[in-house]
This record gives structure tokens, sequence and C-alpha cells, in this order.
């Protein structure tokens, strides 16, 4: 059973975030749909942007300590996450803003139409939330626990899924998505407490340095342009586009995460170690390399054989509305671009365990330029799906950047990662 927990985990984690965009449309319209979710899409990029730092550094740290022998304390996690949180959630909550005028300078009529109501401040919390989890869940995967991680994300959508079953009050879906993401924190937290009380004593864990911190959200905040860019096609584009974009959007990110958490979150811990291993470091990078590329491979033909049968089948049988089939049949474009995610994120990690995290918004600045003019330059041609387009094409040029400067770092680390924190 504990074999397959980890699998386990992930399908119940992840169902509900899955069904999510595909039953708002039904239950309470297009435009109230495209409103929750392009401000719920919002506040996911504000955690992308600020708690992935977060997470990638507590997730270094612990696994330094564990290759030296040791433990974090409880203590120490929680003091790492409150400074964490108390230097980030000031320039979170100002970057939600900025996105939401962004928005309103780019298309007046349709912001006003996204954003017809103020629930969406709330997702706010939301943001502010997933930046206070961050420490926890990077916690759990240093310590080789990385379940209650992947079961977390159920807290996503889950009770959103019963608010909508019970009422379709934009309101208190709204409420829903918030609070989830609020229990979540605690799930985790308490996870953490559970794992560190079964191991023993402790030592006390540093915070995370600032100039390392502030280098990977900088990368994060790049990196997290590129869906921006994206989404601003897609808030052009007619009622319904970004109901079929978001549906694209998770079709790509529940195969990401099966290949991410399945088999590249058990390698994270290990990066701690791959400078000592010498002489065999360039050879087990590419032996991962291989094997990385081949699973994610196989998990993209798979899930594009799925999606492609699944939209013919709706088109056909006229199961559901046209905006189903459209998202289905996007998300094979983000699909061809997940073998090269697949390494982007493993090369990222583990230049942030060599402390080189310095190195990111290059990695961060290629893909965002690539995705600009891909997608704004294929816009008049393809319409909204060259959003997609772009966002995938920038996800090839930024796995190899990753992967090319991560070689690099090891071959001039001579056995062992920087010491200073």
């Amino acid at each position: 059973m504990r074999r397959w927990l980890p699998a386990l985990s992930l399908a119940t984690g992840a169902l509900p975030g899955v069904l999510l965009p595909f039953a708002l449309p039904g239950m309470i319209g297009l435009e109230a749909s495209d409103r929750i979710l392009l401000a719920f899409s919002i506040s996911m990029i504000i955690s992308g942007v600020f708690a992935t730092g977060v997470e990638a550094s507590l997730l270094s740290e612990v696994s330094r300590l564990r290759v030296d022998g040791h433990l974090p304390t409880l203590r120490s996690v929680s003091r790492a996450a409150i400074r964490c949180f108390a230097r980030l959630i000031v320039p979170a909550v100002a970057t939600f803003f900025l996105l939401r005028a962004v928005y309103a300078v780019v298309d007046g009529e349709a912001s006003e139409r996204l954003f017809a109501l103020d629930i969406d401040y709330l997702f706010c919390l939301s943001a502010a939330s997933a930046i206070l989890a961050a420490p926890w869940s990077g916690t759990l995967v240093a310590l080789a626990k990385p379940a209650p991680v992947l079961f977390s994300t159920f807290f996503r959508g889950g009770p959103s899924l019963i608010v909508l079953l019970l009422t379709s009050e934009p309101t208190y879906i709204v409420v829903s998505l918030v609070v989830g993401e609020l229990m979540r924190v605690l799930f985790l937290r308490w996870r953490v407490s559970v794992a560190l009380s079964r191991e023993g004593e402790g030592i006390d864990i540093g915070i995370p340095a600032r100039r390392e911190l502030f280098a990977q959200s900088g990368a994060q905040i790049l990196s997290q342009l590129a869906p921006v860019l994206a989404r601003f096609i897609f808030v052009l584009g007619p009622v319904g586009t970004i109901s079929a974009a978001e549906m694209a959007l998770r079709i790509y990110q529940i195969a990401y995460q099966i290949v991410y958490s399945l088999f590249v979150l058990p390698l994270l811990p290990q990066l701690a170690g791959i400078a000592q291993a010498g002489s065999r470091a360039t050879r087990l990078i590419r032996s991962t390399t291989k094997r990385l590329l081949a699973i994610a491979a196989v998990a993209t033909i798979l899930t594009t054989i799925g999606v492609v049968g699944a939209a013919l089948l709706n088109t056909e049988l006229n199961v559901t509305v046209t905006t189903v089939s459209t998202g289905l049949l996007w998300s094979t474009a983000l699909l061809a671009s997940l073998p090269a995610a697949t390494l982007n994120v493993w090369a990222a990690r583990g230049l942030v365990t060599a402390r080189t995290a310095r190195l990111l918004p290059l990695v961060s600045l290629s893909a965002l330029i690539t995705c600009a003019l891909v997608g704004f330059g294929g816009q008049p041609l393809m319409g909204s799906v060259a959003g997609v387009v772009g966002l995938s094409v920038s996800q090839v040029v930024a796995g190899a950047l990753a992967l090319l400067l991560f070689k690099r770092t090891v071959a001039q680390s001579k056995g062992e990662w920087p010491k200073d924190v």
C-alpha cells in the first residue's frame, strides 16, 4: 500500500482541481465562470511567483541537513515560514492588484466584465495562504514524504465542488476556494509536526538567504509573465475563451503533476548530494535526463491520445458545450512541451540546491521573450490558440537552457556545493 500511496494521493488531490473548470461553465454560466477562473488563476500566478522559491529553498536546506545526518526542528521551520511570509506578503498583494490594473489597461471592457464583482479581492488571501504553505510542503518533500503534499491540492478544489452542488452563487464559490487554501496550510503544518516527532531530535535550520530567495522570486516573476501574456490573448477572445484555455491548462497541469510528483519529486532531495558524486556526477545527470525524457514522452503520447479522443467524442455526440472540445484540443499543444518542462523543473531545483539561483532569471527571461514572440506574433494568424502555442514553445527553450546551466554548475562544483547560506 505504501508503494502506491504517492499515486493515490496525487489522484485524490488533483481530481477536484481538474473537475472544477469543467463544472463551473455548466453550473453558473460562461461569464461567471470566466470571472472566477481568471481571478483564481491570477492568485495562482502570485503563488507561483512567491511561494515556489520559498518551497525550493526549504527543500534544499532540509535536504542538505539530511545529507549531513541531521533533521530540522519544528520551531525552526515555523520561524522560516513566518519570516518568509513577512518578507513576501506585501509584494505579493501589490502584484495581485497590479495584474488586475494591467488587465484593465489592456481591455477595459473585458476587465469590467470579468471583474464585475469585488469578490476577486478575496483571492489575495488565497495567494497569501500559498506562501505560508510553501515551507511546510518543501520540508515534507525533503523528508521523503511527498504524499501529504500531493494530497493537499485537494483543498484547492474539493470544498468548491461541494459548495457548487449546493449553490450557484459566485460569492460562496470564491469564499470556498479561499477557505480551501487556508485548510491546506493547516494540513501541511500538521503533517510536518507528525513527521518530525517520529524522527527524534533535530537542529535549527537557517532562514533562506535573501539573495537566493529574491533571485528565485525574480525568476518566477519573469516565468509567470509568460502565462500572463497568454491570458491577455485569451481575454481578447470571445466569451468562453478563458474557460477553454483554463481547461487546456488544467489538462496539461495534471499530466505534468503526474510526471513531476511520481518521478521528479523523489529525485529532488538527492540533488543535495550530487556534487559529491565527483566524476560520476555528469554521468548521473545524463542518465537522469534520459529517464525523465522517456517518462515524460510516454505520458505526453498517452494523454494526447486520450484528450483528442474525448474531444472527437464530445463533438460527435454533442455531450457538452463546444468550449469543452476546444479546451481539450488546445491542451495537445501544451502537452507537446511536457518533456522539456520536466527537465526544466528538475534542473532549476538543482541550481537552487547549488545556491546559483541567480542564473534562474536568465532562464525565465528567455522563456518570456519566446512566449511573447510566438504568442503575439502568431495571434493574427492563429487567433487565441497562439497564446497556448507560445507557452508550449517557451517551455522547450526554458528546459534546454536550465539543463545546460545545471550541467555547467555541476562541472564547476569541484565535488561539493557552496557552504554559505
